[in-house]
């Protein structure tokens, strides 16, 4: 009886994708990173953290779908009732996402962002200004948006951060890796890296070393 290796960190970890995941998802994820000029591994880590990179879900306060937009305050839902845009695929939900932040991006009038700003126009988008640092103040203890929102507080030094928010994104790909896993196949088939070479669970050999490496583990089990 042959013995299986240990396997790296979400590789070989079952994950069957959900029927929201409609076929072509990935490429128009891919091409809205790709014209907001953000890393799509962060991008679906933010999402992952959203919603589980779930379009049905709805949280306590009525925010809905990937990116867990709210109907009243961001009025974004032009053509559909809640419950009809719960009900969307991916691919269809995400225009939706990548439109409300082009319009932020647009009025802020930046063309490129990081995934970590992409949260902060998601969390308080009133407190955006280009290019600042990862030690960045967005709220701090004190104020109604901290009270709210202390668990994106990842030093527990009672304020939040760009970096937090990046450390939010982080945690994310790391706590449900198989998720992870599938979707960093689906965006590196779909061509969606272009120059960015960072992720969580390829480190010292380099992406195509990793790429090949997983498709190589592939066949062999």
């Amino acid at each position: 009886m042959r013995h299986r290796r240990s396997r790296p960190r979400g590789l070989g970890q079952t994950f069957s994708p959900p029927d929201y995941f409609d076929t072509g998802w990935a490429g128009v994820f891919v091409a809205g990173c790709e014209a907001i000029g953000a890393n799509p591994l962060d991008v679906a880590g933010l999402l992952m953290n959203e919603s589980g990179f779930n379009p049905s879900e709805q949280n306590s306060i009525g925010c809905v779908g990937l990116n867990q937009q709210c109907p009243g305050s961001q009025n974004f839902l032009n053509d559909y009732t809640v419950n009809q845009y719960l009900a969307l695929p991916i691919s269809e939900q995400l225009s939706y996402v990548f439109a409300f932040w082009q319009s932020k991006m647009s009025a802020a009038g930046v063309s490129t962002i990081s995934a970590a700003e992409l949260y902060q126009l998601n969390f308080l988008p009133a407190t955006f200004t280009p290019g600042e640092s990862s030690s960045y103040v967005i709220s701090s203890k004190g104020d109604p948006y901290y009270a709210s929102n202390a668990g994106l507080d990842t030093t527990g030094d009672g304020q939040i951060t760009l970096g937090d928010l990046q450390q939010v994104i982080t945690n994310a790909q790391n706590n449900n890796p198989a998720l992870f896993a599938y979707l960093e196949e689906q965006i590196l088939l779909c061509g969606g890296l272009g120059g960015f070479t960072t992720t969580p669970w390829l480190v010292g050999g380099g992406l195509a070393a990793g790429f090949a490496g997983f498709f190589a583990w592939r066949a062999w089990r």
